[in-house]
């Protein structure tokens, strides 16, 4: 049993590192035009708006039933691992999108001006005033966002990605392996616990620095 659990906790780990590493390198830039571009072309900015609002509101069961032909054709697999960080990524990338966005509207709204009246560019205001003034924000969005992955993952393992979602499922409730389903729903507890603490004690860190 305890060989079955660790190689569970490896593939629920490995989804959520790889998932989340995607989704902040996607989420960021997505959730920074939200907030930043609607200035520049109020259309397009619309329109992505409206896409990742949508996209946030499809259940995650759903979404991986739809997205499963595309799932196939870049991992050439619709099970394991690998094949689960796409449904896991376009679903949290929204969610990521939306926390930077709120993270950045909680600034004073003079800020973004006053950098530009001292010649800052986009990129500029970005790092070096939008992001260390918004950063605790920041780590609690993604914390929250690693949660909701964290969670996801259980759904992708009962559908065929492995990871401890598989094992509470199949050799869990189907086998009426009590044991398993215990043991498996307490480790991605665990784990889940360990996500959020982290990111807590980052964003408070980081607050007590801006004050």
């Amino acid at each position: 049993m305890s060989q079955e659990l660790l190689k569970g906790l490896q593939e629920t780990l490995g989804m959520i590192l790889g998932a989340g590493l995607f989704t902040l390198l996607l989420g960021f830039p997505l959730g920074s035009y939200l907030a930043l571009g609607q200035a520049h072309s109020p259309r397009i900015h619309a329109g992505i708006n409206t896409l990742t609002q949508a996209m946030v509101s499809v259940p995650y069961l759903m979404l991986m039933i739809l997205v499963a032909p595309l799932t196939r054709l870049i991992t050439g697999s619709t099970v394991g691992c690998w094949a689960a960080t796409l449904p896991l990524t376009l679903a949290c990338v929204p969610l990521f999108a939306q926390a930077t966005q709120k993270a950045f509207d909680t600034l004073p709204p003079g800020l973004i001006d006053m950098a530009r009246s001292l010649g800052a560019n986009p990129s500029q205001i970005i790092f070096k005033v939008l992001i260390p003034e918004a950063l605790p924000q920041l780590i609690r969005g993604f914390t929250l966002t690693l949660v909701h992955l964290a969670g996801y993952t259980a759904i992708s393992g009962a559908l065929g990605s492995g990871g401890l979602g598989s094992i509470a499922i199949h050799q869990g409730y189907f086998s009426l392996q009590t044991d398993y389903l215990i043991l498996s729903a307490l480790l991605l507890f665990l784990v889940i616990q360990l996500i959020q603490n982290t990111g807590d004690y980052l964003a408070e860190r980081k607050n007590k620095r801006l004050r």
